[in-house]
């Protein structure tokens, strides 16, 4: 083992996790190169310290290959004494934005997983390329301040952490990694079509110079800052004027919400959506920006928003989501 990759990778996965340390992780497992090797890294670090390691593979079913491409996965990590499950997605022919909803529907499934399992934190396999290609897409479609700020490297959806470990790590490196401990993987082959502009930015940044890359990350650097002071309005106002009920439902009051700033109100829009959802990024900012819009009024009659149920009662504002989109328990 490379001991100044994994001793990079414990410094660190450790100051991402909770202290003390969790008695179980999981570990989203695509059998691309970036997920294997995040996959051997907190395995040594799992073993080292005790913790249940839970290996995660979600099959999308958009391939011919991906089903059997998760059962080898599957016989490999039985060979390493890894306990591995295998989330199937059920859907419908998808024929428009493939990526988009293949996202949305694995962190869902993922989510649904940890809390099933008693898993409060899921590790993800996110590294220094995907920063970069994050940073061209979103100057792409002109962000704003937080839009612009780098990947998190944690983030906390209800009561489960996404942990992300190896952002500083360039993709390169991740393959020596696994190259030298014998690991196979599986690179989905969609990920090389430039005709999605993920993949087109993806490719650009693998292709970029040392140096361009540190300018990138020092730009990053400076976009963080200012969203940090952003998302801390954010989550003053989510403290103090957000409820989250036992149901899983939230609650606020009108006035104070209408009251917000443009920015922070749609902003805190958008957590309260996660929040309650447990998804990420399907939240549009056009469909934000509408569903605050028509809530600026008290009159304002209740909507459903991907899922999720608005409405205005007694001077507040409620969310929750549709009884078809809580997940069904045995």
């Amino acid at each position: 083992m490379s001991a100044s990759i994994y001793d990079q990778f414990c410094k660190q996965l450790g100051a991402l996790l909770d202290t003390p340390l969790p008695r179980v992780i999981a570990v989203a497992v695509s059998g691309g190169s970036d997920s294997m090797a995040l996959l051997h890294l907190a395995h040594c670090f799992a073993q080292e310290h005790k913790i249940s390691l839970l290996a995660v593979t979600v099959e999308h079913g958009l391939r011919s290959e991906s089903a059997q491409e998760a059962m080898a996965i599957n016989q490999f990590l039985e060979k390493q004494n890894i306990k591995h499950y295998i989330l199937v997605w059920e859907h419908d022919p998808i024929t428009s934005n493939i990526q988009a909803q293949a996202r949305s529907a694995r962190y869902k499934l993922l989510s649904e997983f940890c809390h099933s399992h008693n898993c409060k934190h899921l590790l993800l396999g996110h590294h220094q390329d995907d920063q970069l290609e994050h940073y061209f897409l979103r100057k792409e479609r002109s962000s704003g301040i937080i839009g612009m700020a780098p990947i998190s490297a944690t983030r906390k959806i209800n009561n489960l952490t996404l942990v992300r470990p190896l952002l500083t790590f360039p993709k390169s490196q991740l393959l020596c990694y696994l190259d030298a401990q014998g690991w196979p993987f599986w690179e989905d082959p969609s990920n090389q079509n430039a005709d999605y502009r993920r993949n087109f930015w993806r490719i650009k940044a693998a292709q970029l110079s040392k140096e361009e890359r540190l300018n990138i990350l020092k730009e990053l650097s400076l976009y963080e800052k200012q969203a940090q002071w952003l998302n801390k309005k954010i989550s003053d106002a989510f403290q103090k004027l957000v409820t989250i009920t036992s149901l899983g439902s939230a609650r606020l009051e009108w006035d104070q919400w209408s009251a917000l700033d443009k920015e922070i109100k749609w902003r805190l829009t958008i957590e309260v959506a996660i929040q309650i959802s447990g998804v990420l990024d399907k939240w549009k900012g056009s469909e934000v920006t509408r569903l605050v819009e028509k809530f600026s009024s008290l009159e304002a009659k209740p909507t459903t928003f991907h899922g999720l149920v608005w409405e205005i009662a007694f001077g507040q504002v409620f969310c929750c989501r549709e009884p078809a989109a809580v997940p069904k328990t045995n």
